[in-house]
């Protein structure tokens, strides 16, 4: 996986990334911040967050967990990933929160 960055006037930047099998992939509003969702070196799913601001960030997800979406909402607080199977079980959608990647979850019920 490749992130292209062609600001630059002189010539874009390349950054090559270890991210296998990648589903999905989305850019938050500002363009700091990519989720991308893969697989690691021993074929687990993986969500990695990466960032010109930081070092690439691996989320492990559930075993047997797919993504086919990923999108920021739109004043980039949270990231939205959408998988037909989370863990081989039902459709889900996982919110996380993008001030430190982790999920969102609920202060009252305190559920993902």
């Amino acid at each position: 996986m490749y992130v292209v960055n062609e600001s630059n006037a002189n010539g874009p930047t390349v950054a090559a990334l270890n991210i296998s099998e990648s589903s999905a992939a989305a850019f938050s509003p500002d363009g700091l911040k990519a989720l991308i969702s893969g697989q690691d070196s021993n074929h687990h799913p993986t969500l990695y967050v990466y960032s010109t601001l930081q070092a690439l960030q691996v989320i492990p997800l559930a075993a047997n967990t797919a993504v086919n979406s990923i999108a920021f909402s739109t004043n980039g607080a949270f990231a939205y990933v959408v998988e037909p199977s989370l863990g081989g079980g039902n459709p889900a959608i996982s919110v996380f929160n993008t001030c430190d990647n982790q999920l969102f979850t609920d202060t009252l019920t305190g559920l993902a």
